[in-house]
C-alpha cells in the first residue's frame, strides 16, 4: 500500500490543481471525484473536512460544524443560515462517515432524527433538516462505516 501523503505534499497536490493524487487518504473520495465534477457540492455529514478539502469539492454551506453548535446567541442564526443554503444549494452528495464517530453521528432518515445522544445541544431545526434531506435524498450506498446520499430533486 501507498504511504500516507504528508501535509506539504498534499497542499502540493491541491495547488497544482491534482486532487486525484489525496485518494488514497479519505476512503471515499474516489467516490466522489468519480460521481462528481468540480462543480458539484458535497456535504460531509460531519465536522471533518478532509473529504471536500482532498477531492476538491465545496461543501454548499458555510457552517459544516451546524451538528455541533453550542447554545449561543448566534446559534439561531447559524441554524437558519445553513437550512437556506443547503436548501439553495442541495450538494450531490450527503455523506455521513458513520465509522468516525468522534467527527460524525448517524442520520436516521427511517426516524427523521439523528442519534443524538451525545451531543450536548440539538440546533432547534435539527429534525426539520433531517426531514428535509430525508425527502430529498436517497440511498445511493450505506455499509456499517458508511452512508452515502444521492440528491433526488
Amino acid at each position: 500500500p501507498a504511504m500516507p501523503m504528508g501535509y506539504a505534499q498534499a497542499l502540493g497536490a491541491l495547488a497544482n490543481g491534482q486532487p486525484e493524487q489525496l485518494v488514497n487518504q479519505h476512503r471515499y473520495a474516489k467516490f466522489v471525484l468519480e460521481h462528481t465534477t468540480a462543480a458539484d457540492t458535497v456535504l460531509s455529514w460531519s465536522i471533518d473536512p478532509t473529504l471536500n478539502f482532498q477531492t476538491g469539492r465545496a461543501e454548499p454551506v458555510a457552517a459544516v460544524f451546524y451538528p455541533y453548535l453550542v447554545d449561543s446567541p448566534i446559534s439561531k442564526r447559524l441554524e437558519a443560515d445553513y437550512f437556506e443554503q443547503l436548501k439553495n444549494n442541495p450538494p450531490k452528495y450527503i455523506i455521513d462517515n458513520k465509522g468516525d464517530r468522534v467527527n460524525s453521528f448517524d442520520l436516521d432518515l427511517s426516524t427523521n432524527k439523528s442519534n443524538s445522544a451525545r451531543m450536548p445541544y440539538i440546533p432547534g431545526n435539527f429534525d426539520e433538516v433531517v426531514k428535509w434531506i430525508n425527502q430529498h435524498y436517497k440511498t445511493e450506498y450505506e455499509d456499517k462505516d458508511v452512508l452515502i446520499l444521492r440528491y433526488t430533486p
